[in-house]
């Protein structure tokens, strides 16, 4: 059922990767072909389609920004084409969290004494390709938590920490039956997008797949 550290090599710059039917997940910090592919989806959605992000500061077709140097990257691929990804960031003190700086608003009075920091990681960048096929959009998403668990687990970092769309939290929740829980208060950037912060802690993810979803726990522990 694929293939981890301990079954075959893992590429040159990746953490891990496993292959589940069509698709090949890979969890990366250092590989120049896989990122370039991430860069360029990153920049079509986050600057040409939604414009949250700057294009003036993102050249070359692709979108990057300080955190890219510390963080891992998690890509799910069909073939050669990149069909989802998502950014786990560790806290480190020379970066942060983009939750400490441009998504402080969604803290009370921008506080973040209460942050576990030192095994957290903070998920950002989520995106899918709009070629990917609506029947196989449930797939990539889940195989990208899928992956996000186990770099939790490897890392020893239980806490997660995600800033999403409110309209998107609740039905996102319920599709993947992720115990996710809001912190701060929901904020509207100046397009319109209600966006909300949010946590979890894989040992509560576990605990609930254990005794409410035992089949997909599963699936989730094997790679």
């Amino acid at each position: 059922m694929g293939y981890c550290d301990q079954e075959k090599p893992i590429p040159a710059g990746h953490t891990f990767c496993f292959t589940e039917g069509r698709f090949v997940t890979r969890c990366f910090r250092a590989d120049p072909s896989d990122m370039r592919q991430c860069l360029r989806l990153r920049f079509d959605y986050f600057v040409c389609k939604r414009r949250w992000v700057s294009a003036d500061a993102n050249l070359d077709g692709v979108e990057y920004d300080r955190y890219d140097v510390g963080a891992h990257h998690l890509g799910v691929f069909g073939g050669d084409a990149l069909l989802g990804y998502l950014r786990a960031l560790p806290w480190t003190e020379s970066l942060g969290f983009m939750l400490e700086h441009e998504f402080s608003c969604l803290l009370p009075h921008g506080d973040v004494r209460g942050f576990r920091k030192a095994d957290a990681l903070e998920v950002s960048r989520l995106v899918l390709n709009p070629d990917v096929q609506c029947e196989h959009c449930h797939t990539v998403v889940e195989l990208l938590l899928k992956s996000l668990y186990h770099l939790a687990k490897r890392e020893l970092k239980p806490i997660v920490y995600m800033v999403v769309e409110e309209s998107w939290l609740r039905p996102f929740v319920r599709r993947f039956k992720l115990p996710l829980q809001t912190i701060g208060v929901p904020y509207t950037f100046p397009d319109g997008t209600r966006t909300v912060a949010a946590m979890t802690n894989i040992r509560e993810l576990e605990e609930l797949f254990a005794a409410k979803y035992p089949d997909k726990f599963r699936w989730y522990q094997q790679i």
